[in-house]
């Protein structure tokens, strides 16, 4: 999980005149971004400050550094105009990808699962390979997030909270939701409450604790009722389920939850109404389970496996 940094829009200013709290100063530290700063920064401390049109004022400039013993970082932020070029635009493009952007992003890899806490208290859990972003200045406000991917939602009753992602998206007030968006599929899941689910293409769906929808290419496929006595989806139970699937999903499932690229002959990527599933525990159960339910064998190389007609 990687999470992005942020602060407000004085910080990197206080940081450089050495201005920052011990509290601040100590989270800066433990954050990613603090060694390339520091390095940028200390890269800079080593070029000589070329001559410019205002030579005098550079010279008192100079004068007044040596007379009052000001620090270096000082020096650097109160007359960056003196700063060589290079320099300012490396500062400037770390400062906006990564300090002053109030985007926060949290992504997860293949096999891998967090838990993301909401400003507002809500809470998100990330399946595999999955990505959100939100604004945090203003998302109490306006809670709004964008998703790639697949998450599950337990949202905090209060102002209207929405998930946008490149398919389609979904409002709801305080409830409990999956949303699964890649390649086109975006399949919604009502826990608890009520959710509206709306693509650019048409009205708007509302779905009620128990009911489904799924969408492909903005068109809605259909609609189902999620499994009985459940309140979480499988994934969150360390599970993949497949009904009526393509076979080219469960394998993608299969790459995205043990970390593994799966070499699948072109007949079989084509297979189309899977029935079935695996846990995500086991890599060797999961493949022998897979692969029997479609007559095949498999051969395990490294990260690497094959499927291998029988």
């Amino acid at each position: 999980m990687k999470k992005i940094f942020n602060s407000d829009e004085t910080f990197l200013a206080r940081w450089l005149n050495n201005e920052l709290s011990d509290e601040e100063l100590a989270t800066f530290k433990a954050s990613e971004e603090y060694a390339e700063f520091e390095r940028v920064v200390s890269s800079l401390d080593e070029v000589d400050t070329p001559v410019w049109n205002e030579e005098g004022v550079l010279k008192n400039v100079l004068s007044e550094s040596k007379n009052q013993s000001v620090p270096k970082r000082r020096t650097l932020i109160r007359f960056i105009p003196a700063v060589a070029a290079v320099g300012i635009l490396l500062i400037g493009a770390l400062f906006v990808l990564n300090v002053f952007n109030d985007s926060v992003v949290y992504q997860t890899q293949s096999a891998e699962r967090t838990e993301v806490k909401l400003p507002d208290g809500s809470i998100v859990y990330l399946n595999a390979d999955s990505r959100i972003e939100y604004k945090k200045g203003s998302f109490n406000s306006k809670r709004d997030l964008q998703l790639t991917g697949e998450a599950f939602f337990e949202v905090e009753e209060g102002k209207p909270f929405s998930v946008t992602t490149s398919e389609g998206v979904v409002k709801v007030l305080g409830t409990s939701f999956n949303v699964f968006a890649r390649a086109n599929k975006f399949n919604v899941e009502c826990y608890s409450g009520k959710v509206g689910v709306s693509t650019s293409e048409q009205r708007t769906e509302e779905l009620t604790a128990g009911m489904s929808v799924a969408i492909e290419n903005k068109q809605v496929k259909r609609r189902y009722v999620v499994g009985s006595g459940t309140e979480l989806p499988y994934w969150r139970q360390g599970k993949s389920r497949f009904s009526n699937a393509a076979f080219s999903d469960v394998v993608s499932e299969l790459e995205r939850q043990f970390n593994i690229v799966i070499d699948v002959p072109q007949d079989l990527a084509q297979l189309e109404g899977y029935n079935g599933g695996f846990d995500h525990d086991d890599l060797t159960e999961a493949l022998t389970i897979v692969s029997t339910s479609i007559n095949c064998s498999y051969n395990i190389d490294g990260d690497v496996v094959q499927l291998i007609k029988n």
